[in-house]
């Protein structure tokens, strides 16, 4: 989901009362409440797709290593060819490694049980494939007499596994106890090749007495020692670091997965429930955030995050992006979870694909209209109504179904009355581009018309692919949203557009509010009279998803 995040609020208008932000991660509290920036304790497991997905990649990463290195030594094989010994398990070897990391590319079928057992098969594989070189190496020193040859070939073979150790525990996710499990035989592994050239080549004993003798063994031991301490030390170390990563993405019940939106004060991240195959998008603003502003603007900020939890967990329409839940941590992170939506802001889709037809306008704005006329019968007026904060999405087998989005400037207002005062020196607040000419001037009385000229705005743009009025600053669209005339649609474009549609639009950006519908039902309604109305719908939405993004 792409949305506009939270951004400090500029206006001081009136808040809404009676919301005390308390979700699960602050009731719990204590030793079993939140112990993370995020509020989660340490009883939560980390997350199996995670790791999952985490050693998927490494083994991929791992095995295209693997197989790189040991085609070099390959093509070093047709150049020194007194090293070219053993081609065929080379080759059988890069082809092998070459296969797993072309199929882990694409493949994410897999389980965890299937990766790990794959695994243990590369890191075997390899480490007998290296075992059997370095045993056939020092059977041709052996027979030689070469004493140096063999001892540089156990050395070597010791600090090879050393790095094999060390590598594993540091690139694979482990627990320390599975970590020990897996390197043990590993460090054994050059003792078994010393044994081995005892009991296979007894000819060979003097040459290897000579080379293997006890200071040299003991010594070797204690570097793979040492190495299978560092590896249990550090896969705890890792696994523990990871573990925290995973908890600090935890928020309440919900898991984060990856940030869609950020702006100066919060963030929107994909989530999904620990326990419901349901995905989510929740808004956040981090406390760092707020320490960083004055007192006056982190208070504009929390005033801001309440009324837009407040105002959009109070309406009910299809039309509203729905609230699932809200709280705040310990760590004073305040957050909501919404639902997640697949598709696209009309700012985007015009971006994308141009200006709409006006039979698709109608059917988008009509929804619109849907959400506005609940949320002003509750008494509120959106005062951020633009093209980035209205969603089409596919919900389930609805296709252009709108959601509204971001009532983070919502003003309370007296759903019995037109006009309600929101007090003398009232900052401006909205989006220059779509702000009516009383919600600039800062008049003391404004209603819910207000909306209405920022969804005619709206209008215009899905018509046109322009805005209403442009400049060079937010100073000159303001100025050109109080004193010009908005030229025609139909002009804009070059062409004929349908005159109820434009006359409607034109009505909504008249100057004076009384000129505008009364009402965003009146609005519908205005629409749905033009004769382009009913020529998109759900097939036609549908079809047009399909074509363009092939869903």
């Amino acid at each position: 989901m792409a949305t506009d995040v939270t951004k400090p609020d500029d206006t001081t208008a009136t808040s809404i009362p009676g919301l005390e932000l308390r979700g699960d991660s602050q009731r719990r509290g204590g030793r079993d409440g939140a112990t993370s920036v995020f509020g989660i304790g340490r009883s939560m497991p980390s997350s199996a797709g995670e790791t999952h997905e985490l050693l998927r990649d490494r083994i991929r990463v791992v095995s295209a290593i693997i197989a790189v290195g040991l085609a070099l030594f390959l093509a070093r094989d047709l150049f020194v060819p007194e090293a070219a010994y053993l081609l065929w398990a080379r080759l059988l070897l890069v082809v092998a490694y070459g296969a797993i990391a072309l199929r882990l590319r694409n493949e994410a079928s897999l389980t965890i049980h299937q990766l790990r057992r794959l695994e243990i098969g590369m890191l075997g594989m390899l480490s007998v494939w290296f075992a059997a070189d370095r045993f056939y190496y020092i059977h041709n020193r052996a027979v030689a007499g070469d004493v140096i040859g063999v001892l540089f070939t156990l050395d070597f073979a010791v600090l090879v596994y050393v790095a094999f150790i060390t590598a594993y525990a540091v690139f694979i996710p482990n627990t320390w106890q599975r970590a020990l499990r897996v390197t043990i035989p590993l460090a054994l592994l050059p003792f078994g090749l010393v044994g081995l050239a005892y009991w296979l080549h007894p000819q060979d004993v003097l040459v290897l007495q000579e080379g293997f003798t006890l200071a040299r063994l003991t010594s070797l031991g204690l570097m793979l020692v040492l190495a299978l301490m560092f590896a249990a030390g550090g896969a705890r170390l890792i696994h523990a670091l990871r573990e925290e990563v995973l908890e600090a993405r935890q928020l309440g019940q919900y898991r984060l997965i990856e940030k869609v939106g950020a702006g100066g004060i919060g963030e929107v991240w994909r989530a999904e429930h620990r326990l419901l195959p349901r995905p989510a998008a929740i808004k956040l603003i981090r406390p760092e955030i707020l320490h960083a502003s004055s007192a006056l603007e982190a208070d504009s900020v929390l005033r801001r995050f309440e009324r837009e939890v407040r105002a959009t967990s109070i309406l009910r329409s299809p039309h509203t992006v729905e609230i699932y839940d809200f709280g705040i941590t310990h760590d004073q992170v305040f957050y909501y979870v919404m639902e997640l939506l697949e598709g696209h802001d009309l700012k985007r889709m015009v971006d994308r694909f141009g200006p709409l037809p006006e039979a698709r306008v109608i059917y988008l704005l009509c929804q619109v209209c849907e959400s506005l006329a609940e949320a002003h019968e509750q008494g509120f007026v959106h005062r951020d109504i633009k093209p980035a904060n209205i969603y089409a999405c596919r919900l389930g087998n609805c296709f252009d179904y709108i959601k509204v989005l971001d009532f983070g400037l919502v003003a309370a207002v007296d759903p019995g009355v037109q006009e309600t005062a929101l007090g003398e020196g009232t900052a401006a607040a909205g989006t220059p581009a779509f702000m009516a000419p009383e919600a600039i001037r800062r008049d003391t009385f404004i209603d819910f018309r207000a909306d209405l000229y920022a969804l005619g705005c709206v209008a215009y743009w899905l018509l046109t692919g322009e805005l209403v009025f442009a400049g060079n600053s937010s100073s000159d669209v303001a100025r050109a949203h109080l004193t010009a005339e908005p030229m025609a649609p139909s002009r804009r474009v070059g062409r004929s557009l349908d005159a109820t549609v434009e006359e409607v639009v034109l009505a909504c950006l008249s100057k004076d509010p009384s000129q505008r519908p009364d009402s965003a039902n009146d609005l519908a309604a205005a629409l749905s009279a033009s004769s382009a109305a009913g020529g998109w719908g759900n097939i036609q939405a549908r079809a047009w998803w399909q074509e363009e993004l092939a869903v």
